[in-house]
């Protein structure tokens, strides 16, 4: 299996951590190269990442590799999702995709030069982010986003979530306690330092 992506992304590193709590190996291919790129729009008419390859076909999107990673593999040192939690934990993921998807986009326009706060669409997104933000930070449960302890997909969510915040300074944390002490608690769990963006 061939997972196409790059190591900044946190929609690729969650499918990295995936792979490593299941003790699977997942073969990179950067995105950022000519081949890797070539290789992308080969497999996805959204050539958008991850992608991961299998038997040369694509699988599109995160979730859904995950989910085939987990049903082929089982959940290794993941939490498996539990009927009594399952619309929390549903809940915490999709709000944690759509703040972190609109701080994507805030990111890439301020880096290509644009006012964010001179566009409507722009100034609602960034208030999503910080909406979301708090929301989140009132849900967390020390170390656990569920009423049930154990690290889950809605725990990677929302660290890979965050530590992007971090490492783009995409979102301030600082007015979010719960959160910062959420990510502390799981900063040294080994799947997470070694997919970890650096530089």
């Amino acid at each position: 299996m061939r997972l196409h992506g790059t190591v900044t992304s946190p929609f690729v590193r969650r499918v990295r951590v995936v792979g490593l709590e299941l003790g699977r190996t997942l073969e990179f291919v950067d995105t950022t190269t000519p081949d890797g790129r070539s290789s992308l729009e080969r497999l996805s008419p959204l050539a958008k990442i991850p992608v991961l390859e299998v038997g040369g076909v694509g699988v599109l999107d995160s979730h859904a590799i995950i989910d085939l990673l987990l049903a082929q593999h089982g959940h290794g040192g993941l939490r498996p999702p539990r009927p009594a939690t399952q619309i929390c934990e549903g809940n915490m993921v999709v709000a944690v995709d759509g703040a972190l998807e609109s701080a994507i986009r805030l990111f890439y326009f301020r880096r290509d030069g644009v006012d964010v706060d001179a566009i409507p669409y722009m100034r609602t997104e960034r208030d999503r982010v910080g909406r979301t933000l708090a929301w989140l930070d009132q849900q967390v449960r020390g170390p656990w986003c569920t009423p049930e302890a154990g690290f889950g997909l809605a725990e990677l969510a929302l660290v890979t979530c965050l530590e992007w915040m971090q490492f783009r300074a995409a979102a301030p944390l600082a007015p979010y306690p719960a959160l910062l002490a959420f990510l502390a608690a799981h900063a040294e769990r080994p799947s997470l330092v070694a997919t970890r963006p650096t530089g």
